[in-house]
């Protein structure tokens, strides 16, 4: 036969009928009914006790407490169908605003990555390792040079594949023709970093693959467009010359344009790397002070660091230089929705339904329509 789980009432009738029998026993030994009975009480214990402990052997107590508090919240809600109302409104409300807000929010910080297929970007180990190891080698998050090149010849997996020195470096140089040394911030990187970004040369040419073998063996380097502008006035000799760093001298073969040095800029802000992004952005700035992707990529900079009055400060002048740029205006609308300041959230989230085609802009009309109806609706 198979084992069968007893019941309350069958634990229940088994105690009353122990009681009674030793009640019958007592009375034979000439006790009145009265004075038996209390005293089989007396030997048995406390009943309710022993039925707790029954109760408590056949069940998981923590589904049981709650199942009782659910039937008690449902019978609370039932009775109170007004404030159910507002709840469930209330929570609806909640989680569809909070929704619209992260969907808005992981797409605005994304976009406005200009390189080729930035969706697609992936960075082995963690950038902020900062050239540091620890002292188990399991645990280290750092990559030589040697395993990149082998990744690289046996990459099955990747479009493309490039290196970057985890430590940025700033060293004194000489440049040809000069005589005396400046302070230079440097990145040692692979043949193959540009290319993979997607960034060109204003002119010259860019780092290629080929050059990164023998390592060492051409020592080549790109100069940033507002080093250019600022030490050469924008010379077109500079391609040819050369730059002394320590014991190697680096040919220049190019500089980047300032479209460039914003896509850097946004590139080393998804890699991680605020300091470096910061920089970039800053470059930009001192060469343009007009260029409103500049001040857009530096409030994307602020919100990292959680410095929001600047980045508000660096959204709006951006599109006040720029009203016709749209990525400060969505940045704009999402600050102010996180703000709670739902009047200029809505001011820029519709600006930005009337300015943005479908083309350009496909993927996040539907999700800003989303965020002014949950602003409308008081979510």
């Amino acid at each position: 036969m198979f084992w069968r789980k007893r019941k309350q009432s069958d634990f229940r009738a088994e105690t009353e009928a122990h009681l009674e029998l030793e009640t019958e026993q007592l009375k034979e030994q000439g006790l009145s009914e009265e004075a038996a009975r209390m005293a089989a009480r007396r030997a048995f214990g406390n009943l309710t006790r022993a039925e707790e402990r029954f109760y408590e052997s056949g069940r998981w107590l923590w589904w049981d407490h709650f199942l009782q508090d659910l039937r008690f919240g449902l019978r609370t809600l039932r009775k109170n169908p007004g404030f159910t109302a507002i709840a469930v409104l209330t929570l609806a409300l909640g989680i569809g605003a909070n929704t619209a807000i992260f969907s808005l929010l992981n797409a605005v910080l994304l976009r406005p990555l200009p390189v080729e297929k930035p969706d697609r970007l992936v960075l082995l180990g963690k950038g902020r390792a900062a050239g540091s190891t620890d002292s188990f080698a399991t645990q280290t998050q750092l990559y030589s040079y040697a395993f990149y090149r082998q990744a690289l010849k046996k990459n099955q997996v990747f479009s493309d594949l490039s290196a970057i020195l985890s430590l940025p470096l700033g060293m004194h140089g000489l440049v040809a023709g000069r005589t005396e040394m400046e302070l230079l911030q440097v990145q040692l990187v692979s043949g193959t970093y540009f290319r993979m970004l997607g960034v060109k040369p204003l002119m010259g040419r860019s780092l290629a693959e080929s050059e990164d073998e023998p390592a060492g063996g051409h020592p080549v380097a790109m100069v940033s467009y507002s080093w250019w502008n600022r030490r050469s006035g924008q010379d077109p000799a500079i391609v040819g010359k050369t730059v002394t760093l320590g014991p190697t001298v680096y040919t220049i073969v190019g500089p980047t344009d300032l479209g460039n040095l914003r896509a850097l800029g946004f590139a080393q802000l998804q890699l991680g790397r605020v300091d470096e992004a910061e920089r970039a952005f800053k470059a930009i700035t001192v060469q343009n002070d007009h260029y409103s992707a500049a001040y857009n990529g530096l409030g994307l900079v602020a919100i990292k660091r959680g410095d929001r009055e600047a980045a508000r400060r660096d959204f709006e002048k951006a599109f006040e230089l720029d009203p016709s740029d749209l990525e400060p205006l969505l940045n704009l609308g999402v600050f102010y929705e996180t703000s709670g300041n739902k009047p200029l959230a809505l001011r820029y989230y519709q600006e930005f339904l009337e300015k943005a085609s479908p083309k350009d802009y496909g993927d996040l009309i539907p999700k800003v329509r989303s965020a002014v109806e949950e602003l409308r609706s008081g979510g």
